[in-house]
């Protein structure tokens, strides 16, 4: 289920979903122009700004994936996918410090997890 903002028209919640749908087909590239209107329209609509970053990251342009994973940790820094997300994309891009710091949160926020006691360990050789 995604959680979409009371302040979101519902004309715009459609196209999100028709994107959401390009995406599940692998029509990145059409889901990237939905998408980006979606975001430009609503930076707030941070389900949209997610999907976004995902299909960015899957057309390649991962410099751009960044930024939008940067903004919505901004938005919602507890989310654990996008924690996640930019933790691989600073490690993609070859900015390990980065990419160890932003692992250590994530495993400070789930000490138990041992994905990321491991991605940290993992991180802190590179």
């Amino acid at each position: 289920m995604h959680i979409v903002p009371d302040d979101i028209p519902d004309g715009m919640v459609d196209e999100y979903r028709r994107a959401f749908r390009f995406v599940e087909e692998r029509r990145y590239a059409e889901a990237k122009s939905i998408l980006k209107t979606c975001v430009e329209a609503y930076p707030q609509f941070v389900v949209a700004r997610k999907e976004y970053a995902l299909v960015l990251r899957k057309l390649g342009e991962l410099d751009a994936a960044l930024a939008e994973r940067q903004a919505i940790r901004k938005m919602a820094p507890a989310d654990e996918v996008t924690r996640q997300e930019l933790t691989m994309l600073l490690t993609l891009l070859g900015r390990h410090e980065q990419a160890f710091d932003e692992a250590v949160e994530l495993r400070k926020m789930h000490p138990l997890n041992m994905s990321y006691r491991k991605m940290v360990r993992t991180l802190s050789r590179m």
